[in-house]
């Protein structure tokens, strides 16, 4: 607490990421009683909106370029485009990783899931990288679920930290605590007490298995693979 900040106002708005919606930044505006104008609030609604766009083209631009590189050869093997900061931009075969990738630039190596390292190639111009692995791995992925303590579950999968929403992660522990698997109507039940139709569950499961992968949450039942 400091007296003489108690004049300052301020409108802020935040900066997501396009594809996962995790928090990136913040943008600021600090000032006098003005800045609680409504058009400041809206100036710097439009800046994030901006900033999410330019993220978006240019990520959408970087598939484009090397669209041909990711394309596999080998059925066996699993390839990824990845930005500079280890997003996942694009793989072939589709959604067999995604996320964020742990990178280590001076290695030119990234870490998967256990431990499991592999050798990333850097793209033209430093504006990213391509990273290929033996889907033998991958296609039996380790998943640690961390929730003790947390008011939102950490998922760790192939080197990526992705965390869950609340009721995302109510719904990992439901499916951690029932392997042979659920129905949309039981986890209705767990969660709401029958108070909600399975379609809002769906919709819930459906965003969860997008954001882990077919490889991780599987359907009819619902269930961790």
């Amino acid at each position: 607490y400091s007296d003489p900040v108690r004049a300052w106002a301020c409108a802020a708005a935040p900066i997501r990421d396009p594809d996962s919606n995790l928090l990136l930044g913040s943008i600021d505006l600090t000032g006098n009683e003005m800045v609680e104008s409504p058009y400041c609030l809206a100036l710097v609604k439009a800046a994030s909106a901006a900033c999410q766009a330019e993220i978006k083209s240019k990520r959408n631009l970087l598939a484009s370029r090397f669209a041909s590189m990711v394309q596999r050869a080998d059925r066996k093997v699993g390839s990824a485009l990845l930005d500079r900061y280890g997003v996942v931009i694009s793989t072939s075969p589709e959604g067999w990783i995604s996320g964020r990738i742990e990178l280590d630039t001076t290695r030119m190596s990234a870490t998967l899931s256990g431990g499991y390292e592999v050798p990333v190639e850097r793209l033209t111009g430093n504006e990213g990288y391509l990273l290929r692995a033996d889907l033998s791995f991958g296609s039996d992925p380790e998943v640690r679920i961390e929730t003790l303590g947390r008011k939102e579950a950490v998922v760790r999968l192939m080197g990526q930290e992705i965390k869950l929403s609340c009721r995302q992660s109510e719904i990992a522990v439901i499916l951690a605590l029932n392997p042979t698997g659920v129905t949309a109507e039981q986890v209705a039940v767990f969660l709401y007490g029958n108070e909600v139709s399975p379609v809002t569950v769906r919709a819930e499961m459906s965003r969860l298995r997008k954001l882990l992968g077919p490889k991780v949450v599987g359907s009819k039942p619902y269930r961790f693979l």
